[in-house]
């Protein structure tokens, strides 16, 4: 039985960095565009800093030789 440590590891996150202020969001990985409220009355869009989200190992297997 796994614990909550898988929860944990396969966590996907984003960090947001908006363009005019500087600021820093972080947000889960289903969020896919973030707007900044740092100017009244303009929408300013964030940009993705970073993805947090572990990668895959997409190596081979190794070959086993008798």
């Amino acid at each position: 039985m796994k614990g909550p440590s898988g929860r944990i590891t396969y966590q996907a996150k984003r960090m947001w960095h908006c363009p005019k202020c500087q600021r820093k969001v972080l947000t889960g990985g289903h969020i896919t565009n973030q707007a900044c409220t740092c100017q009244p009355g303009q929408t300013v869009w964030m940009h993705v800093a970073s993805d947090h989200s572990s990668p895959r190992d997409l190596s081979p297997p190794p070959s086993h030789a008798s």
